[in-house]
């Protein structure tokens, strides 16, 4: 009976935070929409620099369809740039983008197959984060289409506010009820519940089609690549445990051509629950960690709300354990017509989040359609979990990361010099059998190659990278009197060349034998290289 008595008043405790959770909510979400109008800067002061990343897989006729939108965005042209995301694409993506021009492509090729999207945003972040001149950027699918007015509200809404979702919008008129269920229920949770957290000053988790950050936060809160899988959640609890709200704004919207089925509702409810409960089980010690404020624990514990038909759910079984239990103290306290305030009260809160989100006559019959429809999503959704053909396991399966040997880790002093001054800088040696990488490090900002067999392929990365932008990397690969071919690479794996100082200013016929990565004070431009193979060839 105690075990009983404490488990009544915890879920009455529980139902009844909830109730009021949602009400706050809803209030503030109404609250929030005048105040959206009232600070609504039709015609912005200045246009940013944007740098538009969309992510596609196998995708050639929707990435081509996107590309075409944002030539017709009523934008300045010089304002913003595309980068294009290729993960793992076996189609002809790549060969179309090339014929149409206009936005710069990157190319991800792994053993594993394709690595998502958030960790391909990752993966391009780590690459252009240090060099990019651009204020904002906004990261997109492929599978999404823009209005020529697209970037003027990301613009417009990115000015005042350091991370912004935006809406995605059926591009196609609810072909079948699944469908307009589906994107009723997505207008609720973005235009009233994440729209509502941000005026209630609390916290959000980015799960949009569309979203745009500043340079700075994304410069100093870079992405955290994880082997959970779950990326848009994780460094949403990233820019928590900074004190980093993310907004919601209506006016930024992509168009998607939306078809769900029974099937697919149940099983995208399955896992977005399963998703955020491995969040939450991986961020566990927010909770008790001082570090972290109270509003980040409120943002874990918001993972594991209830949904609608739990809620009622536990709301019966308190009434259950009243009407059996009549010896307990929770039965003498608690009479019928609380639990039927709760239920009236949230039926009003549901019929009110109809009406912040400014619904027509066709989503307040799909408010009354989810009443039978939701519970079925549910109980499906649950059994998913049981199945033992179709598991989590298979969906979001651990994918081997590609990694580096690490035979060898080691992190050089530099120079970098644009000419005019020299500064000091890091090159970060990853060397193995068969991976190797060297990661340019400047006031803390990393620069990192690409994987290559070979030591020396690595650096000349490097240094095109930074010749783009105007710099020279002083080392010796980068050097006139440096010679190298390929029977020096193939015995020290790229990592040794020899200098033509001495046979060019002293005559002699050795070889002083140099590391690509050494510097001295007699290096001269790459570009005399072969000034210096004509002056021994001469002088034989």
């Amino acid at each position: 009976m105690i075990f009983i008595e404490i488990l009544s008043w915890c879920i009455f405790a529980y139902i009844a935070y909830y109730l009021l959770y949602k009400l706050l909510i809803v209030l503030c979400s109404s609250k929030g929409h005048i105040k959206d109008i009232m600070q609504r800067d039709y015609e912005p002061k200045y246009s940013q620099n944007l740098s538009v990343v969309i992510y596609s897989h196998n995708n050639a006729s929707g990435i081509i369809e996107l590309i075409e939108a944002f030539k017709k965005q009523n934008y300045e042209k010089d304002k913003f740039s595309i980068n294009v995301i290729l993960d793992n694409c076996t189609d002809n993506s790549s060969k179309l983008l090339e014929i149409l021009g206009g936005c710069r492509i990157w190319r991800i090729k792994t053993d594993v197959g394709p690595i998502g999207k958030y960790k391909s945003f990752a993966w391009l972040m780590e690459r252009i984060v240090t060099t990019e001149t651009s204020n904002a950027y906004v990261f997109l699918s492929s599978d999404c289409l823009v209005k020529p007015d697209f970037l003027s509200n990301v613009n417009t809404a990115i000015i005042d506010k350091p991370v912004v979702m935006g809406d995605t919008v059926p591009l196609n008129n609810y072909p079948d009820l699944i469908t307009q269920l589906v994107c009723f229920k997505n207008k609720i949770r973005n235009r009233v519940n994440i729209h509502g957290r941000y005026y209630a000053g609390l916290y959000n988790i980015i799960d949009s089609d569309v979203f745009a950050i500043k340079q700075n936060i994304a410069e100093n809160y870079i992405y955290n690549i994880t082997d959970n899988g779950f990326e848009e959640y994780e460094y949403s609890f990233k820019l928590a445990k900074n004190k980093i709200k993310i907004a919601f704004c209506q006016d930024i919207q992509v168009l998607r051509k939306y078809s769900e089925s029974l099937t697919s509702a149940k099983l995208d409810e399955y896992i977005r629950r399963y998703k955020k409960f491995t969040t939450f089980k991986n961020n566990l010690e927010v909770l008790y960690c001082r570090n972290f404020s109270l509003k980040a624990k409120e943002l874990l514990t918001s993972l594991i709300f209830p949904s609608g038909i739990v809620y009622l759910g536990l709301t019966s079984l308190l009434w259950f354990i009243r009407a059996h239990y009549t010896n307990l103290k929770f039965s003498h306290i608690i009479h019928d017509k609380i639990f039927l305030l709760a239920i009236l009260s949230y039926a009003f809160i549901k019929f009110t989040e109809l009406i912040v989100a400014r619904s027509g006559f066709t989503d307040y019959k799909s408010a009354l359609m989810l009443l039978i429809f939701n519970p079925i999503i549910l109980i499906l959704s649950t059994l998913q979990g049981f199945s033992f053909n179709i598991s989590l396991k298979t969906l979001f399966k651990k994918k081997a990361k590609t990694k580096i040997v690490e035979d060898l880790y080691e992190k050089i002093d530099a120079t970098l010099t644009d000419g005019r001054k020299e500064l000091k800088c890091k090159l970060e040696l990853v060397k193995g059998d068969k991976e190797n990488q060297i990661n340019f490090i400047f006031r803390e900002k990393k620069l990192p190659s690409a994987i290559y067999p070979r030591i020396d392929h690595a650096l000349e990365e490097i240094i095109r990278k930074l010749n783009d932008k105007g710099f020279n990397l002083k080392v010796c690969l980068n050097c006139g009197y440096c010679r190298f071919n390929d029977a020096i690479a193939a015995n020290t794996n790229g990592e040794q060349g020899y200098c033509l100082y001495d046979n060019v200013n002293h005559e002699t016929n050795g070889k002083s034998f140099t590391y690509i990565w050494d510097t001295c004070k007699r290096l001269i431009p790459p570009e005399s290289r072969k000034l210096v193979e004509d002056q021994l060839k001469n002088r034989k």
